[in-house]
């Protein structure tokens, strides 16, 4: 993905590809790949539910170099100044991304994340537990949006969009 990723933004001052994964600490990380690339993740998969069973199945798994978000933003800092628009998508381990943001904190204006209200992988927090987080570091709810219905249109999935802005009690 990281090689597509490069190609496509070749033609583009906007974009910048790093080839690594996000965490709470800089490590080098196994990384479950599973059979369908959309349920990756390191976090291991909860089959409990009776969802996704084949497309989010452990197919291999690979060492990758994990650094904390304070880090990226750092070696970007000489990007335009304003607000950074945080788009996670990290299977389950958002949480832990936030946690390698300490110093930068201020400079994220709008964070999105998905957020699960049915567990997909094991140890991964539920959504209450997200917005949470994300409230605590100043930012209030703007808005979810579908991502992922079961077959009788319940909710599994949601973009949740925060704003910087008054915490709110959740």
């Amino acid at each position: 993905m990281y090689k597509q990723l490069c190609e496509r933004s070749a033609n583009t001052q906007n974009w910048i590809v790093l080839n690594c994964a996000l965490g709470e600490k800089e490590e080098t990380r196994e990384f479950n790949v599973m059979e369908s690339d959309d349920f990756s993740s390191f976090l291991e998969p909860d089959h409990d539910q009776k969802l996704f069973l084949e497309a989010n199945k452990i197919a291999h798994r690979i060492p990758v170099q994990v650094r904390q978000l304070d880090s990226i933003i750092n070696d970007i800092s000489d990007r335009p100044p304003g607000g950074i628009y945080l788009k996670l998508d990290i299977q389950g381990f958002d949480i832990e991304v936030m946690k390698g943001l300490v110093d930068n904190n201020a400079r994220i204006s709008a964070p999105q994340t998905e957020v699960s209200l049915v567990p997909i992988y094991k140890r991964m927090p539920n959504w209450r537990t997200s917005v949470d987080e994300l409230c605590a570091r100043g930012f209030q709810l703007s808005g979810f949006w579908p991502v992922t219905l079961g077959e009788r249109l319940e909710a599994i999935e949601f973009d949740c969009v925060m704003v910087r802005g008054t915490t709110i009690e959740t």
